[in-house]
């Protein structure tokens, strides 16, 4: 059990380090003094939708909380809580990917709307793992 949870804290530090990476990237689009670079943001989503929704993920569920759930109930809220997150993700990730791809026209609402979308992903990853990480791991 150790090794898999190790497993997993190297997933969520390798994810943190791409979600600094987008928001390394968010910052000057959001301050106005560049548009986004759609090709750098669309392959890491790619990743994301890739790495943590269909590998990491699917791990966590089937191994991580199965086996936390055959020990006690006492995190059975908080697992509920992470699942839904985690069957969330997929249409959380489209709408970004969808919010992208229309931002390339260069609209100013439309550019701004796919870096709020973005910071707010971007939150929501970072207190997900945090949750996991106090909670389950």
């Amino acid at each position: 059990m150790r090794s898999a949870l190790a497993v997993i804290e190297a997933e969520h530090r390798g994810f943190a380090t791409v979600l600094r990476a987008l928001q390394r990237h968010l910052v000057p689009v959001r301050e106005g003094r560049q548009p986004p670079n759609h090709d750098l943001f669309a392959t890491i989503l790619a990743y994301a939708d890739t790495f943590m929704e269909r590998f990491h993920h699917p791990k966590e569920d089937e191994y991580l909380f199965r086996a936390l759930r055959s020990r006690t109930d006492e995190a059975d809220g908080v697992l509920r809580q992470l699942q839904h997150e985690h069957a969330s993700g997929p249409a959380e990730l489209r709408a970004l990917q969808d919010s992208l791809k229309t931002s390339r026209g260069g609209v100013p609402s439309d550019v701004a709307e796919f870096a709020a979308r973005l910071e707010r992903y971007i939150a929501g990853q970072e207190t997900h793992m945090r949750l996991e990480g106090g909670t389950v791991v």
